[in-house]
């Protein structure tokens, strides 16, 4: 009589095929998610604060390196949902993508999930009223 002739052998192999399956599907709990946006609101590259509105609201930011330019309506995608420095991701059309490669900067979350009334205060406050301006929010 062998394992195999009881059923031994499938059983383990069912096992193992379910560790083997649910491997592929776990998320790295290290990496936070990530998130895309637009950003809304900006005066680049004379303010280093800016406004991105994502599902759960705005994330407000500052500059902190990398590409300097960015417009309103331009896409965003990373962790802007993390407090903390981050590295995002400038969103580019295929076409562009392709033939410039993925553009990054880095910024500062300072809040997120911000109404919209609190972030365009924010915003007024950082850029238009005497704010810090990039060079010094660089510093």
């Amino acid at each position: 009589m062998t394992l195999h002739s009881h059923g031994f052998t499938a059983a383990m192999a069912f096992f193992v095929g379910i560790n083997a399956a649910s491997a592929g599907h776990e998320r790295d709990l290290s990496r936070p998610p990530f998130v895309e946006g637009e950003i809304v609101l900006t005066d680049s590259p004379f303010c280093g604060f800016f406004v991105v509105e994502t599902a759960l609201g705005f994330t407000l930011m500052h500059w902190r390196g990398e590409m300097e330019v960015f417009a309103e309506g331009d896409r965003v995608k990373g962790p802007l949902h993390v407090n903390g420095l981050q590295r995002i991701e400038h969103v580019l059309e295929p076409g562009v993508l392709a033939t410039a490669g993925a553009t990054f900067t880095l910024a500062q979350v300072d809040e997120w999930g911000a109404g919209l009334d609190h972030a365009q205060r924010a915003y007024r406050l950082q850029c238009l009223i005497g704010g810090p301006r990039r060079d010094a929010a660089a510093h």
